[in-house]
């Protein structure tokens, strides 16, 4: 069982109130790490934030890699958002304006380039399983889709699902040139209004990276760097030596 932080940023169990009956989520999370030692021969998956003993796992011989997303408190509403970003973001909502960028009104799943958004997968099946995993969490209520345009063109496209504590940005694009129009904080902004504003939750999770210029992308809108944990399980533990862990010296 291997799950894709590419398609989805977190897996695993999610507490109703977390940390209200900790020896009951402690023995809970010992049950999940040994049905998952029973039935799979291969695991990797990545915990929600919210979910930081691991102790269990630890116990059933599963390896932690720390993993850091970014979380921006929405709460006072877009403007105070835009005023804890860095200078450069704030350049970036000039030069979007100044460029003529609108986000469109009535986004649909066919303004969003879903190649664009999985580029780094190399399976046509891949691209299919996205599209069918956007349009079920539109038709859910639970997804919907941004997409900047210049001169009514798309350039960028930027995909928000959510649940009932935050939304989450899974799904992201540009097209070439427009890196230099600002699009791409222009959609992530709008996230953050409508995080705020429609569905009335309190924080956006713009999800972490490796890559220095995501991360340092990520880190100028002014997010809280919040901790999670990817495990991994080989019913072969010499398989544990060799995995493809996050390569954090951004060689990679």
């Amino acid at each position: 069982m291997e799950q894709s932080s590419l398609s989805s940023p977190y897996a695993g169990p999610v507490f109703r109130s977390a940390k209200q009956f900790p020896l009951a989520e402690r023995r809970l999370l010992g049950a999940i790490a040994a049905a998952l030692e029973a039935h799979y021969r291969r695991v990797s998956f990545s915990l929600s934030p919210e979910v930081t003993d691991i102790v269990p796992f630890l116990q059933a011989g599963f390896v932690p890699e720390v993993r850091y997303t970014y979380i921006v408190d929405v709460s006072g509403g877009v403007a105070q958002c835009i005023a804890r970003m860095s200078n450069r973001r704030r350049n970036d909502l000039r030069r979007a304006r100044d460029c003529g960028l609108s986000v469109a009104d009535a986004p649909n799943l066919e303004l969003f380039d879903i190649a664009r958004a999985v580029r780094w997968a190399s399976s046509q099946k891949y691209e299919e399983a996205t599209n069918r995993l956007l349009r079920e969490a539109i038709s859910r209520n639970r997804g919907r889709v941004f997409v900047a345009l210049r001169a009514g063109v798309p350039v960028a496209g930027l995909f928000l699902v959510w649940d009932g504590r935050r939304s989450y940005t899974t799904h992201s694009y540009f097209c070439e040139g427009a890196e230099r129009t600002g699009a791409s904080t222009l959609l992530c902004t709008e996230a953050m209004s409508y995080t705020h504003e429609c569905l009335r939750l309190n924080f956006l999770d713009l999800e972490g990276s490796v890559l220095p210029g995501v991360e340092e992308f990520y880190q100028s809108f002014g997010g809280t760097q919040t901790i999670y944990f990817r495990l991994h399980w080989r019913a072969d533990r010499a398989e544990l030596m060799t995995m493809d862990l996050y390569d954090y010296s951004g060689d990679a």
